[in-house]
């Protein structure tokens, strides 16, 4: 079983917060109320934040190239 690269692993994580973008939680843990209770944001700017993040440690590792195709080509060794 082949390991999964270093940069590769950073690049799905920042594709992972990156999808997850737009996804709403409610604002208050807890509420009491209704009007607080229908109160939903999102986590827009943490996500970017952590993709960001990640980005930057796969180019340090040395990812180039794209995403689907290193992962075709280590999946598709694995299942071999």
């Amino acid at each position: 079983m082949n390991k999964i690269p270093e940069g590769l692993k950073y690049a799905l994580c920042a594709l992972s917060f990156f999808n997850s973008r737009w996804h709403k939680r409610h604002r208050f843990k807890n509420a009491k109320k209704k009007y607080n209770k229908n109160q939903m944001v999102s986590q827009r700017t943490e996500n970017v934040d952590m993709c960001r993040h990640y980005i930057t440690k796969a180019r340090t590792v040395g990812f180039r190239g794209s995403i689907r195709e290193q992962a075709k080509h280590v999946f598709n060794q694995e299942a071999a």
